[in-house]
């Protein structure tokens, strides 16, 4: 699925959505961004890492990378239950 994002003075940015027909219905496995695939872009990161650091570094890094999301998430989680 293509679209584009348009702000003024500036060209539009191109956003490609590869998606599949599977089981649980239609899903996005890569997202484009003026033709740079986010999937490849994280691959060739991981791979990096892998190299120097093996597997476990991996796990570790992305643990570090989710753990502001997180929190984010349960206090924002936390202050819509409040009245």
């Amino acid at each position: 699925m293509r679209s584009a994002m348009r702000r003024p003075g500036v060209e539009p940015l191109t956003i490609d959505d590869e998606m599949a027909d599977g089981v649980a219905g239609w899903q996005v496995y890569d997202v484009k961004m003026a033709g740079v695939s986010l999937v490849l872009a994280y691959r060739e990161s991981f791979a990096s890492i892998v190299r120097t650091s093996g597997i476990e570094g991996l796990l570790t890094t992305l643990e570090h990378k989710n753990r502001p999301n997180e929190s984010a998430a349960v206090s924002g989680a936390s202050r819509s239950s409040q009245p």
